[in-house]
């Protein structure tokens, strides 16, 4: 079985992390408000949730985030096999 990263939700809306189409459309003021806005567990929570999405897209060579509903539904079609 194919190891699963955790998601660091905060890298990935915060200036120089994570998605290029999350940050260019946050300016890095609003990027660390989102940001210090979150509770650690929030963080945390959010990171579990997402890490078998960005495991899936991975493996594909597709970004997690921002995910189109495309790419949504083909990963719900993938757990649902």
């Amino acid at each position: 079985m194919a190891r699963l990263e955790k998601l660091d939700l905060g890298a990935i809306i915060t200036p120089g992390g994570g998605s290029p189409a999350v940050t260019e459309a946050l300016n890095v003021s609003a990027a660390e408000l989102v940001a210090e806005g979150m509770a650690a567990e929030t963080r945390r929570a959010y990171s579990g949730d997402l890490g078998p999405l960005r495991a899936w897209c991975s493996e594909r060579g597709l970004v997690p985030i921002p995910a189109t509903a495309e790419r949504l539904v083909n990963y719900v079609a993938h757990l649902a096999a």
